[in-house]
């Protein structure tokens, strides 16, 4: 373990300051593999150089453990309670303990996988408000695949995407922003100029207002193509027996079982359809930017035609369809 002592004495401690409902008996060899996962996810994400640094640093050390604290015991608590022997797996119910109920268990892991995605992002920041004392985030290749995406936190993409969206929804959902931008809106800015809205912050000092405009003209494009694209995947699960949407037992029925329903494809696709609408008049309002604002984004690769480009296909000859 990297961020934690394997000493029964100073893990629990440590563990306890990290997550506070943790038991202050808890046993380093208990949670040393879970730990070690959790542990290699983070350093995946800041690379090893920064994550050598923290190790040196007592405030982003105690973030990192919350990041790693929570991971562990999510993954921990589907086998927390049971007992794998030679007799087999079984489930062990003390004289004055129950086992939790799957609700229980379900509402714990999605706090801790929140919990752990909100200290990540917590960590970021603080790496990039001290960038002077971690030059070996602010130089690393970890930075550049993180700062990917036109949004630097689930905090700057919530407002933009029409609904709410946690820490661990945003990072689950990452790599679809960067799909969105990659297919939808580098046509419409050019490399150059997505990659320098990419590489500015929201209130970037150095920037024009035009750039702030077009920066967020952007984000008003990508974020509800990248929910309206993600939402089958995330709203639903796809098993080898159907398709389900999840749901925690209504008040009153079995505490112990997680309800399943089909998805709705009608309530589904409502809210596709909404999304997709708002990003099309979202890229419409962009494209217009930059077409009278084309003096300060020459080298964005649209022009007038680009505003409505159905109309375009009147002005072929070889076409046996007409719009008016």
């Amino acid at each position: 373990m990297k961020y934690f002592s394997e000493n029964t004495s100073e893990f629990p401690q440590q563990l306890k300051s990290a997550f506070g409902a943790a038991d202050k008996n808890f046993s380093p060899i208990t949670l040393k593999s879970y730990i070690e996962s959790a542990e290699s996810e983070v350093i995946f994400v800041i690379g090893t150089a920064t994550a050598d640094k923290v190790l040196t640093d007592e405030a982003t050390l105690t973030i990192i453990r919350r990041i790693v604290a929570n991971w562990s015991l999510e993954v921990y608590a589907n086998s927390g309670a049971i007992r794998i022997g030679d007799a087999g797996i079984h489930v062990e119910v003390g004289q004055n303990r129950s086992v939790a109920s799957d609700k229980k268990v379900l509402a714990f892991k999605r706090d801790c996988q929140e919990l752990g995605c909100k200290a990540l992002e917590e960590l970021i920041n603080t790496f990039e408000v001290r960038s002077a004392e971690f030059g070996e985030w602010r130089l690393s290749n970890e930075r550049k695949q993180y700062f990917d995406t036109l949004f630097r936190s689930s905090n700057e993409f919530g407002p933009f995407g029409g609904v709410p969206i946690t820490a661990s929804l945003y990072r689950n959902i990452k790599r679809q922003i960067q799909f969105v931008q990659d297919d939808y809106l580098q046509p419409i800015l050019g490399t150059v100029l997505l990659e320098k809205l990419i590489g500015m912050s929201v209130v970037a000092l150095n920037a024009t207002d035009n750039e702030k405009r077009l920066q967020r003209l952007a984000m008003r494009v990508v974020a509800p193509m990248a929910i309206a694209d993600a939402l089958a995947y995330r709203v639903v699960e796809l098993r080898s027996d159907g398709v389900y949407q999840r749901s925690i037992s209504a008040a009153g029925s079995n505490d112990n079982i997680e309800e399943q329903a089909v998805a709705g494809s009608r309530s589904l696709s409502g809210i596709s359809i909404k999304l997709t609408s708002e990003f099309e008049a979202n890229r419409v309002k962009l494209i217009k930017f930059l077409v009278d604002n084309a003096v300060d984004f020459p080298t964005a690769p649209v022009t007038q035609k680009s505003i409505y480009p159905v109309q375009q296909m009147n002005d072929d000859p070889t076409s046996n369809i007409y719009f008016c």
